[in-house]
């Protein structure tokens, strides 16, 4: 019995199990244990966004036109993670079109675009790009914390110049993006 219950000390003692221990009394000391857990939950964040505004002021023919917008991503309780984006009136989204991932619309009309991310506010270009269910497939290492104070991560909008010239209205063509960032130990 007592071999057991020494085996069970010792087990608990090595996979650092929590107890209390209450002190003895003693002739000018006494000491006693208390035992702190600290639970850190999975979070995750996405902030930061500012709506995009483009033009086709500066751009020619056959060019086509791109925008960015930085935004932070950042949490605890994990290092890296997986970004998705869908557009509301492609079909990523909730739209009717058929075969646009993303689309802007003016009535009737549609402009399909592209959707590109880097994990950097200093990239110029994408560093992948969404794929036909708005999936991109690589995974970012975390790099900010729950509070965002700082931006670290680029999405990119490309027009292709295919897609603008073929515009059937002098119309403001508009979506809503909407940005997914998942937890991926």
């Amino acid at each position: 019995m007592k071999k057991g219950i020494s085996a069970l000390i010792a087990l608990l003692a090595s996979t650092g199990a929590l107890a209390a221990t209450q002190g003895n009394v003693g002739d000018s000391t006494s000491t006693g244990t208390v035992g702190i857990t600290l639970d850190v939950n999975t979070s995750i964040v996405a902030k930061n966004f500012n709506d995009m505004s483009l033009s086709l002021e500066n751009t020619a023919p056959g060019s086509d036109i791109v925008g960015s917008e930085s935004f932070c991503v950042g949490g605890l309780g994990f290092n890296e993670y997986t970004i998705a984006f869908s557009s509301l009136n492609g079909s990523t989204g909730s739209g009717t079109a058929t075969d646009a991932p993303f689309e802007l619309e003016s009535g009737a009309d549609q402009i399909a675009y592209q959707v590109g991310f880097a994990d950097s506010v200093g990239a110029t270009t994408p560093a992948a790009s969404a794929d036909s269910n708005g999936d991109v497939s690589s995974q970012y290492a975390k790099n900010g914390d729950l509070g965002c104070g700082t931006d670290n991560a680029k999405l990119f909008v490309t027009i292709p110049s295919s897609e603008w010239e073929a515009a059937t209205q002098a119309a403001d063509y508009s979506d809503t993006l909407t940005v997914t960032v998942t937890v991926d130990n």
